[in-house]
């Protein structure tokens, strides 16, 4: 296949896969009961934090190895990073119980949520492993299998068929949809290697890897625990009906973070990584100054016109608890606005490996919205949650561009 025709399709896939997954969650608030989407938003956050326990972010390192490894030394690798996963997987899957346990998730869900959490992690490696290994279109097919295609499946199956809209409906397409992730992903990845005789385990490369990957565990904990801890706040105040309407907003407003790093990050990160290792300060400067245009102007854009979009949906919808829960939106929306524009000073500094102050600045955030979470909650109830994270971000931005002008002043350039 010509690499012209692999990136466009490369780039079709990725686009249908995040196109596929705000029509989901659009159809499952159609189709489904508020109380059970707003079920489905708290199991999907905390599969998704629980997959930074499993993992520890490890794959920051372990691709990286890959990557500068030749071909006779990376099943090695492989082999070494399953062994890994295999020790975090009986040390932190047990003690999740603790979930149900303690009541923050139904028992009913108990062997979908397992069951998901795994699948989802393989998944999630599968693909890490197929971009390190420059097989970027087989990667992104997998994702869409995994992110895209149940879901757009799953849709008319809801329409015609009536007694598949309820959530474990739902759960089950998903699960589908991640196996067969897994099993593209394992089969391309081993078509890949011949069989070899297998060299001892490498402890002491996994315990490097352990501590090199350990900082950047804590951040992405604390900057993904905005995005969890906020739904079981909502559902502690509110109700799953309240939540229900959260996770449909939450869910309009994460489309504009998604549509900024893929319309406009994605194209910057190159060029200020390059222009910083190569110590370009002037293709660097010029860099920043056309990402914060970029970024101004597509996240106002973007958060406009879905703020807009949100009426026709609402009364498309036709249900009370989202019509009642409207003000929510334009909170999250101004939470997202200020996220996205710390984006800026957040690719500047971590072009230039300034990895300890964006673990500072996160762990700050989480920090700050714990904090206006509890001060806000008597005053402002259910609507105290998406205020709180506006304070996090706000935190989280002024740090940033704090710290992005002391580095600026150190190396001595202007923007």
């Amino acid at each position: 296949m010509p690499s012209t025709t692999k990136r466009l399709l490369n780039l079709f896939l990725r686009a249908a896969t995040l196109a596929s997954k705000f029509a989901l969650i659009f159809a499952l608030a159609k189709f489904l009961e508020p109380a059970e989407v707003g079920l489905y938003g708290l199991v999907a956050a905390t599969i998704g934090y629980c997959l930074f326990m499993l993992g520890l972010e490890f794959y920051t390192y372990s691709m990286r190895e890959l990557i500068a490894s030749p071909p006779h030394a990376q099943p090695s690798i492989l082999r070494d990073q399953i062994v890994f996963y295999l020790f975090t997987y009986a040390l932190f899957l047990p003690p999740l119980i603790l979930l149900f346990m303690g009541d923050f998730l139904p028992w009913m869900l108990v062997c979908w949520f397992y069951v998901l959490l795994i699948l989802e992690h393989v998944a999630q490696e599968l693909n890490r492993v197929l971009v390190a290994l420059s097989l970027q279109l087989e990667a992104s097919i997998v994702l869409f299998v995994r992110s895209g295609a149940w879901g757009l499946a799953l849709i008319p199956l809801m329409w015609a068929t009536p007694s598949l809209r309820e959530l474990h409906a739902a759960l089950a397409a998903w699960s589908i949809g991640a196996a067969a992730a897994c099993a593209l992903g394992a089969w391309w990845i081993v078509r890949k290697f011949e069989v070899q005789n297998p060299k001892p385990i490498d402890w002491r490369w996994i315990k490097r890897g352990v501590r090199i990957a350990l900082p950047m565990l804590i951040a992405a904990l604390a900057i993904r625990g905005l995005f969890t801890f906020d739904r079981y706040w909502v559902e502690a105040i509110g109700g799953l009906d309240t939540l229900g309407a959260y996770v449909l907003y939450a869910g309009i407003g994460n489309a504009v973070i998604s549509f900024l790093d893929a319309g406009v990050v994605v194209f910057f990160y190159p060029r200020l990584v390059s222009a910083a290792r190569t110590n370009d300060l002037l293709g660097y400067r010029t860099a920043m100054k056309s990402l914060r245009i970029n970024i101004i102007l597509s996240t106002c854009l973007l958060t406009t016109l879905a703020f807009s979009a949100a009426f026709f949906i609402v009364e498309w919808l036709d249900k009370p608890d989202y019509d009642e829960n409207f003000h929510l939106l334009a909170w999250i929306l101004a939470a997202m606005l200020i996220y996205g524009l710390s984006h800026t000073p957040h690719l500047g500094l971590y072009a230039q490996g300034r990895d300890r102050t964006l673990v500072l600045s996160q762990l700050a955030a989480l920090v700050t919205f714990l904090i206006s979470a509890i001060a806000l909650n008597d005053s402002l109830g259910v609507t105290s949650v998406p205020a709180a994270l506006c304070a996090a971000f706000a935190a989280l931005y002024l740090w940033k561009a704090l710290a992005y002008k002391e580095m600026l002043r150190e190396l001595n350039v202007s923007t």
